[in-house]
């Protein structure tokens, strides 16, 4: 039978899944919502200020929206609540803050207005900070149980936009900070991407082997997920973020596995020849990869559990690294079929390969779709060095994201495409990394031991 480190099929350890129940208002109808991590509780909670329809601007891309957190409200003497309303208040800063959709007020303006009544919100002391936004939260306790509302207000129309309430154990703060920060996300940029609960899986040698890890879109709770002898790699996330596709030698031969990370079952997808390179169709019911299984490296198509198995390309060179565009209808992917490796793009069926246009440099590989199909990142090798360029489809615009910082590898794109991670050396050892599409506001993730091929869920 199957053990997790040497047989084919069978338990391994999985990640804990928390749920958590929150409820928005819409005057006084309440709407349960499941949110995934540790078990919340429904509130009952209405606002007290008068609900009026609110027009929600579409997001351009033009310029930031001002807003305004001032902090939490609590208990008096109450310590523990204290720390978890701290938690949540940063955890709301920095996912706002990183997002780039909006600009923080800081905190040391708030004095010069008086202080905040959550009952009678004067909306022209917050316009004077030149706020577009304001959010007004506080959080009680209950035993060892924290209850959080909070609210987002639209300042220049002095209209209420957003009401929910969270309840669970203390240690769900920065989850419940990540949960509202998604909800302002949906409602004021019309995102409707669950950017701040996002993971990105990865590959790090920091306990001596190459294992899979998995951690927040801003680096915290990075988890071990595998534990084996041997190495594994090349991670891809299912769309609904509950599998990870992943390459492994864990039967002596480089084979690719399917894992469900939160049930802990791990299972076989192809083990003839090498298997690399897998990735999910947008819409989860298809996976695309790169096998030796017929005796040179091709694409091939099938099924999420290994079934339908069909070869789509079928050339004396070597094609592999497939990336599904969002429509689910192409397939970007690398070949030397004319020379050097260089980035293709191809009809899902494996018909009209055709040279992505323009492309660089002696040797290209690692295409990578942006979520609206607007571009596509690829990495190429120039002068000994690799670095990450970003191609846009429809005006065939090239730019170079990264250039003469070492080694930069494998990106992978946020799921509302205004992120990327990388793996870069340029600290010495790799890491993985963060940036904007244009390449700036650069942000390191990880510090220990080497970490390869980040993805980020979807």
């Amino acid at each position: 039978m199957f053990t997790s480190s040497s047989t084919m099929r069978g338990k391994m350890p999985k990640i804990d899944e928390c749920r958590m129940k929150s409820a928005e208002w819409s005057g006084a109808a309440g709407l349960w919502a499941v949110l995934g991590a540790a078990t919340l509780t429904l509130v009952a909670w209405t606002p007290a200020f008068p609900q009026q329809d609110v027009t929600i601007p579409v997001w351009t891309g033009v310029s930031a929206y001002e807003m305004a957190l001032p902090e939490l409200r609590v208990s008096a003497g109450d310590a523990t609540l204290y720390e978890a309303a701290k938690t949540i208040h940063t955890t709301l800063w920095d996912d706002l803050a990183f997002s780039g959709y909006f600009n923080l007020i800081p905190a040391e303006h708030y004095k010069f207005i008086p202080a905040l009544d959550e009952k009678k919100i004067k909306f022209k002391d917050w316009a004077s900070l030149q706020a577009d936004y304001l959010v007004v939260g506080a959080t009680t306790r209950a035993g060892d149980r924290l209850t959080f509302t909070a609210s987002l207000h639209d300042v220049k129309t002095q209209s209420y936009v957003l009401g929910k309430s969270y309840g669970g154990e203390m240690k769900v703060a920065r989850q419940i900070g990540h949960q509202f920060a998604n909800e302002i996300l949906k409602r004021v940029i019309g995102l409707d991407k669950n950017l701040f609960t996002s993971k990105i899986a990865f590959i790090s040698t920091r306990d001596g082997n190459r294992e899979l890890y998995v951690m927040d879109y801003d680096g915290n709770s990075q988890t071990r997920i595998t534990f084996n002898t041997v190495p594994d790699m090349l991670p891809a996330w299912s769309p609904d973020g509950r599998k990870i596709l992943f390459t492994s030698y864990r039967n002596n031969n480089p084979d690719l596995f399917s894992y469900a990370i939160y049930e802990g079952v791990l299972a076989p997808i192809s083990t003839k020849g090498l298997n690399t390179s897998a990735a999910f169709s947008p819409d989860g019911t298809k996976i695309a990869f790169s096998s030796s299984r017929d005796g040179n490296s091709e694409i091939y198509i099938a099924n999420p559990d290994g079934t339908g198995l069909r070869r789509i390309t079928s050339t004396p060179a070597i094609d592999t690294a497939p990336s599904w565009a969002p429509n689910g209808r192409l397939l970007a992917f690398t070949s030397d079929r004319g020379g050097p490796p260089q980035i293709y793009i191809m009809d899902a069926e494996g018909t009209e390969a055709r040279r992505l246009m323009p492309q660089s440099g002696s040797y290209n590989d690692s295409a990578a779709w942006s979520p609206d199909g607007e571009y596509v990142l690829y990495v190429s090798r120039e002068g000994g060095e690799f670095n990450i360029v970003k191609v846009g489809l429809t005006k065939q615009t090239s730019l170079r994201l990264t250039a003469g910082q070492g080694m930069n590898e494998n990106p992978s794109w946020s799921p509302d495409g205004m992120h990327i991670i990388f793996a870069s050396n340029r600290s010495g050892s790799y890491q993985v990394y963060c940036m904007d599409p244009s390449g700036g506001n650069v942000r390191q993730l990880t510090t220990q031991g080497n970490n390869h091929t980040p993805r980020w869920s979807r």
